[in-house]
Order: structure tokens, then sequence, then C-alpha cells
């Protein structure tokens, strides 16, 4: 692809950069799974490139839509209870993740400003339950430029199904991440095997650097 015809794709006025669940229990030193045990580190870098994203995309008239997940203070879907269970996961902990109106369901690193969407979700998809896919249309974007965390679970769920909403999507590869490099990098190839396409953050920038807001 060249850079002529990735200016056209990602063109401001068609396109949303769509940043998931930035949030202080994800990818936060103090928050949740960090407490947990899990090395939250490696997701400093993919932040920082969320954040040089974020300022392009505001720079170029790129809508912004942040995307969190909100879980209910009663827990997790039934579904997904049923699936810690079996699979002999901590139900408690993982119920403590992001609970809706907490500290810990903050973003963490970049923030929505005034007049930036915001769009909170109960499951791993964005679309599931939202009305995501309705915002979009109404504003006339049909492409997404995707990035945040964890590259396997929600952004994984999102891209897939913002293929299936008839969305062409675009994978800032790396401006997501995940807590295991060989899950990111696998999930990555799946993406381009089948439902988006994977560019470097740098790429987005550049495409979006030749407008201005």
């Amino acid at each position: 692809m060249s850079a002529e015809e990735l200016k056209d794709w990602l063109a401001p006025a068609r396109t949303a950069l769509c940043i998931i669940d930035a949030q202080v229990d994800f990818i936060g030193p103090q928050g949740a799974m960090a407490k947990l045990g899990v090395d939250v580190a490696p997701l400093s870098e993919p932040l920082a490139r969320i954040g040089a994203l974020l300022d392009q995309a505001r720079a170029s008239g790129v809508a912004v839509y942040f995307i969190g997940l909100a879980q209910s203070p009663d827990g997790g879907a039934p579904s997904w209870r049923q699936w810690m269970q079996r699979s002999g996961k901590d139900v408690d902990a993982a119920n403590s993740l992001c609970v809706e109106g907490t500290a810990g369901a903050s973003f963490y690193g970049v923030a929505p400003r005034e007049g930036e969407r915001v769009v909170w979700k109960r499951r791993y998809n964005a679309f599931h339950g939202t009305d995501l896919a309705e915002q979009l249309r109404a504003a006339s974007i049909d492409t997404l430029a995707v990035c945040g965390f964890t590259t396997e679970c929600c952004v994984d769920s999102t891209v897939r199904d913002a293929f299936h909403n008839d969305f062409s999507v675009f994978v800032a590869s790396d401006a997501c991440g995940a807590y295991a490099s060989e899950v990111h990098r696998h999930s990555l190839g799946v993406f381009a095997e089948s439902f988006a396409i994977n560019l470097e953050s740098d790429a987005l920038v550049q495409a979006w650097s030749h407008h201005h807001a």
C-alpha cells in the first residue's frame, strides 16, 4: 500500500481512533492486575504510542472514541463468571476489575477531552450492548484505527465485530499490548489473516499529518 492510499483510506472525515481499555486496573502500576502480580511494565511503550496517536488525531480532526470496561458492582456477566470458575481462576479478583464508578475504571495515561466520545461496555467487545456502531455511522465514519489493551482480548473482540459491522479496520500494532508478547504477536497475525490491516503507529501519524483540524 502506498502513502497516498493510506491518506485516502484513513482520511480524518471518515476515520475514528478507538482507544480500548487504557484503564488503571489493566495497565496502571497500582491497578488490580498489577496487584495480582501481573507485570504491566510491557504495556508502557504501547501506551506512549497511543499518546502520540491521540495527539495527531486531535491535531488532524480525527474523531476520538475512548472505550472502557465498566463492570456492574453486582459482578461480571454470568457466562464470564462461569468460565472463570470452571477454569480455576479467581472469580472475586476478576469481578473487582474496572467496576463502574471506581478509581480502577478510570482512564490511565490518556484521557478524553470535552466533546470526545466515551463508550462504556460490559463485555470485551466494544459493540456488544452499546450504541457504538450507531454513533459511528451517524458521524459518517466507516473506518476505525484501533489501539489499546489487551490485544488478544478486548482489542481482538472489538476488531472482529467492527469487521462484521462492515467497518474498515486498521490496527495500530505497536500501540496495542498484551501481558505476554507471544500472545500479542499471535493476535496480530490473526488480524492480518482475516480482519484488519496492521500498521505501526508512525504510519497512522504520517497519514494524518497532512491534515489539520
